[in-house]
Formats: C-alpha cells, sequence, structure tokens
C-alpha cells in the first residue's frame, strides 16, 4: 500500500509539474491566466522578455507570473534595468515564489527599481537584494527596493536587503519596498526590509 501511495504522489507530482511553462514558450501562449497556470520565469533572460513584453503592452491583462528560480542580476547588462511599469488596465499578479532577486543598478531616470510605477496588480512572496541607485537631475527622482513608485496595488510579503539611494533629482524618494506611494488603493503588508 505504502509503494502505491508513494508512486501515485510521484505520478501527480510529475504531471503537475508538466504543466509549468516558461514565460513565452511556443504554443502555450494562453497560459498565464490565473495563479495555478502563472508563466514561469526561471532566468534574467526570461525576466528580460517579460519586462520588454509588459512594458510594450503585449501582455494580457491580468496574466500571473511566478519566479521559479533565484536570479544573479549584477552584471553589466542589467545595471542600466527599465524597470517592469503595471498600469491599472494590466492588473498583474507578480509571485516571487519566496525566491530571490540579486541586483546592482545605477540608472539616470525617474523611477529606478525592479518593478517601476505600479498603478494596479499584487507583488508578493519576493526578496530583492543588493543596491539600487537613481538620479535625475531635471525631475524628481524615486528609488524602491521593489518598486519605484507604487500608485495603486498590493505589495505583500516582500523583503528588501541592500542598500538604496536617490539623488540629484528635484525632489528624492528613496525605500526599502518602494521609493514613493501615492494613489488612493494602496497596500503593503507583511513586508520586510534590513536597508541603508
Amino acid at each position: 500500500m505504502k509503494k502505491i501511495l508513494v508512486s501515485l504522489l510521484l505520478v501527480i507530482a510529475m504531471a503537475s509539474a508538466a504543466f509549468a511553462v516558461e514565460y513565452g514558450a511556443t504554443g502555450y501562449e494562453s497560459e498565464g491566466y490565473d495563479e495555478e497556470h502563472a508563466w514561469e520565469i526561471s532566468s534574467a533572460e526570461t525576466l528580460v522578455k517579460v519586462r520588454n513584453d509588459v512594458n510594450n503592452g503585449k501582455v494580457r491583462a491580468g496574466s500571473c507570473f511566478k519566479f521559479t528560480n533565484d536570479i544573479d542580476m549584477t552584471g553589466l547588462d542589467y545595471e542600466n534595468w527599465t524597470p517592469i511599469n503595471i498600469t491599472t488596465a494590466q492588473d498583474f499578479t507578480f509571485d516571487g515564489g519566496n525566491k530571490t532577486i540579486t541586483v546592482r543598478m545605477v540608472h539616470q531616470h525617474d523611477d529606478v527599481g525592479l518593478f517601476g510605477n505600479i498603478s494596479k496588480g499584487t507583488i508578493k512572496n519576493l526578496s530583492v537584494t543588493g543596491s539600487i541607485r537613481g538620479l535625475s537631475p531635471f525631475m524628481d527622482v524615486n528609488v524602491g527596493g521593489i518598486v519605484a513608485k507604487l500608485d495603486g496595488g498590493t505589495i505583500d510579503n516582500c523583503t528588501f536587503d541592500g542598500k538604496v539611494v536617490a539623488a540629484e533629482g528635484w525632489y528624492e524618494y528613496a525605500g526599502g519596498i518602494a521609493g514613493k506611494t501615492g494613489g488612493s488603493v494602496v497596500k503593503i503588508t507583511n513586508c520586510k526590509v534590513g536597508s541603508n
């Protein structure tokens, strides 16, 4: 009986894994429609593709994404990272899967962070570590460990550990979770920061 139960659990686990699909896989364009069928993000290269498609409006509204590996983004290719922006019409969910993204960003831009300006959606179960610096002499500067500017949406169960710097702007806003918050529907819950 014990062998049958173990075999059955193994088959179920393999079947579940078969439905996991890396973002951008051809033939699976309908994935990502809920959290059980979330698009997977397992590498920095996939995250770049997600960022480009989200920012260019090529991803279906309400899509869900899940990180499946820790990701190192400390190389020169990611130093000038353009953040992921989520509009009210997109309403995406990004589940960090309790993984860690390590960053080193130095960017001359008004919104600097893994995520930029978020107007709606959910970011949860994500850890970011490293250093993030934003500077822009001719506008406000918003720099956040998770999100640069949170105008709406939810950040839940996220952590940041590292250094956040906003410099040279007309006004500078920096925070471990969100650099600046605004709007009427903003929720930050169960988050921790160990940062400078």
